[in-house]
């Protein structure tokens, strides 16, 4: 356990041989250079956790007391071994490196409450074995990249962002979700663009999520001024699908 106002260690005894790792902290100074040694060493990690772990409400409330996290080095792509990682609580974690991209048998991915956080790496396609992927109060993001829409193994998708109007080169699209069939419970959706394309919308193929229950759908930009029947139509969801129409987002 690391006192609240200390930083993290620069050296772990053992570190070689750990396999799990979770820093019970509140307010933790986590450097770059103590998170590169760590990298370097301990090459045989399954679970990083370096999250606030006083309670998940103090992740994105005002008074929270996130660890103090704000780069995440290259060397983390050295973690092949990785299964399961959590940033959340991480406030002024601004980028992740595309090496983070490298964990090809990491399995859970939580950015919760990483509320200055850009962008989510290019090369998130390449994450096939990610199964959840956690990014409650990511309110700094604008755009998810299209690499999400090869990530098969998902179950759990707590929030994404989709272009509705087009299907875009870069950027995670409303048809993206066409392979996602593993998904399971529910899904907050925000829309954006100016209007909702049919091919978009059928390329979906939300008949095909047979163990998703609910979809929360925000409308944002132009596309707000759709109808949601024109919408709900568009996606033709199956019966047992239901899709909610929410005026807020994080």
């Amino acid at each position: 356990m690391i006192a609240q106002g200390a930083g993290f260690p620069m050296d772990i005894s053992g570190a070689e041989k750990l396999r799990t790792l979770v820093a019970v902290t509140q307010g933790c100074l986590i450097t770059s250079q103590a998170l590169s040694n760590l990298f370097k060493q301990s090459k045989h990690l399954r679970l990083l956790d370096l999250s606030l772990t006083s309670g998940w409400h103090n992740c994105f409330g005002p008074s929270g007391q996130g660890n103090i996290l704000d780069e995440i080095p290259v060397e983390i792509g050295g973690l092949i071994n990785l299964r399961y990682l959590s940033l959340a609580g991480s406030k002024v974690l601004k980028i992740l490196p595309e090496t983070l991209c490298d964990l090809h048998n990491l399995q859970s991915l939580d950015l919760t409450g990483c509320s200055s956080l850009r962008k989510l790496p290019d090369g998130m396609g390449k994450l096939m074995n990610l199964r959840y992927f956690y990014t409650w109060f990511c309110s700094s993001i604008t755009s998810y990249p299209k690499g999400i829409s090869c990530l098969t193994s998902l179950r759990e998708l707590t929030n994404v962002i989709a272009r509705a109007d087009h299907n875009d080169a870069k950027e995670f699209t409303l048809g993206d979700f066409e392979k996602l069939n593993n998904l399971c419970g529910h899904v907050r959706v925000k829309l954006v663009g100016n209007a909702i394309d049919a091919d978009e919308a059928i390329r979906a193929s939300l008949w095909n999520k047979k163990d998703l229950d609910r979809i929360r759908i925000n409308l944002d930009g132009d596309i707000g001024k759709e109808s949601q029947d024109v919408i709900k139509k568009a996606l033709n969801p199956p019966s047992d699908l239901n899709i909610e129409f929410v005026g807020w987002w994080f």
